[in-house]
């Protein structure tokens, strides 16, 4: 295979692929689930800063909340449509080691604490100080920041690169697939 001829199946592949990024619905059956799996894991962090006491916010026993998530994947799935999810995708194949990490962040009173450096645990439960912990958990906001190549990025549904959580979830709502779009496709064992 000549340099010439390896570059123009390059370009082509690229063309082609990016043509399918560009098709919400690849990009759902793409990464849909997978975004919607890392909101749960989210969700379950956040929940862990609630009051222990109101069962209702409790995480999901199936799913273990924790600080940290590592996944690993190619650049053609899940890499380079969960960059077409995020809006971060621009036509160009994505290199060797590409990295993705959504971080989430809490704040009270509108100061942003580090990157998921949230309390493990709410400390007075059933004694008096536990009523101004729950508030201050109540009155707690969350934020997801993507960052794509070392680049901070605004992901669609998002006001601004710190994404209220709420905001995050529209997104994440928008990819996870139906069961009608499922149909005809082989769950994974």
């Amino acid at each position: 295979m000549t340099p010439d001829l390896f570059a123009a199946v390059i370009e082509d592949d690229t063309w082609t692929y990016g043509f399918q990024l560009n098709y919400t619905g690849f990009v759902k059956l793409a990464v849909g689930t997978f975004m919607g799996e890392l909101l749960d894991n989210m969700k379950a962090m956040i929940a862990t800063q609630q009051p222990t006491s109101d069962v209702s916010r409790a995480p999901p026993p199936a799913r273990k909340a924790r600080k940290f998530w590592v996944y690993a994947g190619h650049d053609d799935g899940p890499v380079m449509p969960m960059m077409a999810a995020l809006g971060a995708y621009h036509g160009v194949w994505s290199p060797y080691a590409t990295l993705i990490a959504l971080e989430l962040y809490n704040s009270s009173s509108g100061s942003l604490s580090e990157p998921m450096l949230v309390e493990p645990a709410l400390r007075g439960v059933g004694t008096r100080a536990a009523a101004s912990t729950a508030a201050a958990a109540d009155d707690m906001q969350y934020y997801v920041r993507a960052i794509v190549l070392g680049e901070e990025v605004k992901m669609p549904f998002c006001s601004a690169v710190l994404c209220p959580i709420a905001e995050f979830e529209q997104l994440v709502a928008s990819l996870v697939p139906t069961e009608a779009e499922c149909l005809g496709t082989t769950p994974v064992a």
